[in-house]
């Protein structure tokens, strides 16, 4: 049961996802990598976009990590498998599974 006290000792629902996030990147083996491979999902809006595996790749890149498509295609395995990133679709892109991923601006 929620109750009034619960929900202001949890703090705001962005705050959950921002530690939620941190703790997940922590735990990867490469947390500088994972978090330079998310940020390639984010537009310069702030929303998510698709991008395929060369471009999470090339994008990563320009962020100073330098990647290899084995280190990109681990760690994209990894957010989806924490459901943080949705599987490949079937044009071969990939993308944050939720909109509130992209507004955390990674």
């Amino acid at each position: 049961m929620f109750t009034l006290e619960l929900i202001e000792k949890t703090g705001d629902v962005s705050d959950l996802l921002g530690s939620f996030l941190d703790d997940q990147i922590s735990l990867l083996a490469k947390p500088e990598t994972a978090l330079a491979i998310l940020k390639s999902f984010v537009s310069y809006k702030g929303t998510r976009r698709q991008l395929n595996l060369a471009e999470v790749k090339d994008y990563a890149n320009t962020l100073g990590e330098s990647v290899r498509e084995k280190d990109v295609l681990e760690i994209i395995g990894a957010l989806v498998h924490l459901r943080i990133c949705c599987e490949k679709n079937k044009n071969g892109f990939y993308e944050l599974r939720h909109d509130a991923l992209a507004a955390k601006n990674l």
